[in-house]
Order: C-alpha cells, then structure tokens, then sequence
C-alpha cells in the first residue's frame, strides 16, 4: 500500500500573527503564472494591498512584486492587528479582481504562504 507523504505544518500558533508584530509575506500565483508581468495588474494589486493594511491595521513597511509572486513586509499597528484575516481578506478581494478582469484564478489554492515573525527586539 502507498502512503502519501505528511507534509510539516510550518505554521505558528494563531496567537503569534495577532499584535505589534512584524511579518514577511509571501504570497504566490496560482500554478506560478506570470500575471504580475503587467504594470496595471502590480499597481492594482499594491494599491488594494494598501487599502487593506489600513482597514486591518497594518503598516506594509515594504514590497516586491515579481511576475509571479508577491513579497512583503508589515508590521501590526494595534493589539488586535490579525495577520491571518488581513491575508484572507487580501486574497480574496484580489482574487475577485482577477477572476472578474481575467478569468482565472489568481493564488495558489493550497496555503504554501511562508510567513516569519520577526525577532521580537525589531518590535521595540
């Protein structure tokens, strides 16, 4: 009989994305397509990530859009400044975007995001 491999849960406890706390992001395209290669397609999606920190309460301290990935870096503004919804808002008003512009399905749909809490003496 053949098992399948179990994959490493690389996630923190949900409580480490919640808070004053600074994160690098990385979210990738769905089967790594070059949709990014568009200049209209980057500012649409950095403006709407933005827009989406500030409702969220997040700072984006820093960015990389490549053709078939997006880079960040942010820091949570209040107490309660949650990594994990801010993420799934994100992708989902993006993807939304995408699939109404395009046709196509914009994020990976299995969650391969890395996502790293930085040391806490960055915090301070």
């Amino acid at each position: 009989m053949y098992l399948l491999p179990v994959r490493k849960n690389i996630r923190m406890p949900r409580l480490n994305y919640v808070g004053y706390q600074c994160y690098f992001v990385t979210l990738c395209t769905f089967g790594r397509q070059n949709i990014f290669s568009d200049s209209n397609h980057c500012r649409d999606l950095v403006a709407l990530l933005t827009t989406e920190c500030v409702s969220r309460r997040f700072s984006v301290l820093a960015y990389c859009v490549m053709p078939d990935h997006l880079h960040f870096l942010a820091k949570g503004l209040d107490p309660a400044s949650n990594l994990l919804h801010l993420l799934k808002s994100f992708k989902i008003k993006s993807s939304r975007k995408c699939a109404a512009r395009e046709g196509r399905t914009l994020w990976q749909k299995v969650s391969t995001n890395t996502f790293f809490a930085l040391v806490k003496a960055w915090n301070r």
